[in-house]
């Protein structure tokens, strides 16, 4: 029942009848007396304020991040130093920055094989204009380093022993399939992946038009984190083998980033368009039914899995308006529902403890 229905319940008034006549014939007396008049007022006040802000929606993953110590991210950039060093001189104009940029440059530089990889990938004209679009582009990565404090204080709020990962930006010369890499504690970003979904060298190149749809700024944050809940699931013993798991997995994934960034739109989480995000809305129970339907949760042909979990414009079996990788949206809300019902459960427990049948027996997902 609305707000509105609620009060018309609780000062209901008939046009007709005694009712009516005794209100009337008290109607001055209810003029005069402020008392009177001051207490509905109050009433109708104190009702509207709470069954509006019981109405309003809350975000169950925004918690309260008062006791997490704030770590600011700081973003180091290598490209810069690379590319802006003396091609012909990189050892006098890189050795100062060898122990920051350990990772990238090693111990390489020392030697004259070194030198030569990094003049190759300096000179190179392709790279040189990434380098000048990516600067272009990110004169700052101030807007990057709050929105990666803010998730990583989400991260440390659901795992109070670990430190943030040191965060590096190159050019990766359009790497397409990782353009964020983790490695030895490090996250390191590619920048030239996110150089906006029109960028030309993106078609030159050969990536697909549906991969362009996420480069773009929007996306960087999101896909940190994906690659911070795959570090967290590494070491899980069983790798998916059938239908159900892998899309357990993904959806495991996609819940990860609900509690890290809970602001975010689902559609940058998932890579969906809008309109994606409501077809999935609107046919997620005749979807679901079809894959009922065709016993495929067990299935382990692996072509067959590609068709709803890997990256396509849309689910082929379900038409060219459909969205894509709708195997990975039912995974999400499965184990969004699972969680939703077993809120003892950690995101630790999840990830690593937690088989996909007994996920989804216990979410007893149904779709709407």
């Amino acid at each position: 029942m609305n707000t509105f229905a609620i009060l018309l319940k609780f000062f209901h008034l008939k046009k007709n009848g005694k009712k009516h006549r005794l209100l009337h014939y008290k109607s001055k007396t209810l003029m005069t007396n402020k008392k009177f008049i001051i207490k509905p007022i109050l009433i109708i006040s104190i009702l509207i304020s709470v069954l509006t802000n019981s109405c309003k929606d809350t975000n169950p993953y925004d918690v309260d991040l008062s006791r997490v110590i704030e770590e600011p991210v700081i973003i180091s950039r290598y490209e810069v130093a690379l590319f802006e060093a003396n091609p012909y001189d990189l050892l006098k104009d890189l050795e100062p920055y060898q122990e920051e940029f350990s990772f990238f440059i090693g111990e390489g530089l020392q030697t004259e094989q070194g030198q030569q990889q990094l003049f190759d990938f300096v000179t190179d004209r392709f790279l040189q204009e990434l380098y000048f679009d990516v600067t272009e582009k990110y004169t700052d990565l101030t807007f990057l380093e709050t929105e990666l404090s803010k998730a990583f204080r989400y991260y440390r709020y659901y795992y109070k022993d670990q430190a943030n990962p040191k965060i590096f930006t190159y050019v990766s010369g359009l790497d397409s399939e990782m353009p964020i890499k983790y490695a030895e504690g490090n996250i390191i970003i590619g920048l030239d992946m996110y150089l906006g979904r029109q960028y030309l060298n993106y078609e030159r190149a050969g990536v697909s038009a549906f991969r362009r749809l996420s480069c773009s700024k929007e996306y960087i944050t999101a896909d940190i984190m994906k690659v911070m809940a795959e570090i967290n699931m590494q070491s899980e013993i069983n790798l998916p083998s059938n239908f159900l798991d892998f899309i357990i997995y993904e959806g495991k994934t996609l819940y990860f980033l609900d509690l890290m960034l809970p602001n975010t739109p689902d559609s940058i989480k998932i890579n969906y368009t809008t309109h994606q995000i409501r077809w999935m809305e609107k046919n997620s129970k005749n979807a679901w039914a079809y894959f009922i339907d065709n016993e495929l949760l067990f299935t382990q042909d692996r072509q067959i899995i590609r068709k709803f979990v890997g990256d396509a414009p849309f689910t082929a079996v379900f038409g060219h308006e459909s969205a894509p990788r709708a195997g990975v949206w039912f995974g999400w809300q499965i184990v969004r529902e699972f969680m939703r019902r077993n809120p003892d459960i950690s995101i630790q427990q999840l990830l690593l403890e937690l088989k996909p049948q007994e996920i989804l027996n216990k979410s007893a997902y149904k779709p709407k």
